[in-house]
Order: structure tokens, then sequence, then C-alpha cells
């Protein structure tokens, strides 16, 4: 029988939450540095792409799977964990959005 790996895979909301975002980061190496302002390779485009959405391209709060003409939008909690307190221009690490996102957490 024909079998395509994206069958299994989560929705992209299902993903969009703080608990799955952490659930992942924990399997990261907290010291990978990504750009806040390179929407092809920002926190959540990374995520996204780990969990199956290879095609998938952030903007703002947006997400675009593909070739979709919906967009997904991006839960301000989560692009305040993706950004964790640096000028924009900062690199930031998998390990302070960690850090930031476990704090919403416990909030």
């Amino acid at each position: 029988m024909l079998y395509v790996n994206t069958w299994d895979r989560k929705s992209v909301q299902e993903l969009l939450t703080v608990e799955n975002l952490v659930a992942w980061l924990k399997t990261q190496n907290p010291k990978t540095k990504y750009s806040y302002m390179n929407g092809s390779t920002c926190l959540i485009t990374r995520y996204l792409h780990d969990n199956g959405y290879t095609d998938a391209a952030t903007g703002g709060y947006y997400v675009r799977i593909g070739n979709e003409r919906e967009m997904h939008v991006i839960p301000t909690i989560l692009n305040d964990i993706a950004k964790h307190d640096k000028p924009f221009l900062r690199f930031r690490t998998f390990g302070g959005a960690l850090k930031k996102a476990e704090e919403v957490l416990v909030a």
C-alpha cells in the first residue's frame, strides 16, 4: 500500500502551541543560533520544517505552506518566544527560546 510520510504529521495549527514548541526545543542543541528576521531560517520555520512542513515559510505573524492559498496565523506568544527580548538584528539561540517558552508555561 502506498504510504506518504506526511500523513502522520500534526496540522500546522496543532504545532503552533507553546507546549509543542517546548517539546521540540528540548530535543534541539540549545546553542544553535537563528535570525529572528530571516523568515527562511527563523525559529518557527525550522520547527515546522522538522515537523514535516519542509516547504513552510514565515513572514511576520503568518506561515505559508508551499503553494497553499491559506496563511496560518502564528500566535503572538510564539512570536514573542521567537524574538525573546533581543534587538531585532541580533542572533538568538534555541536555548534562549526554550527558557522564554518555559517561563510562559509557568506563568
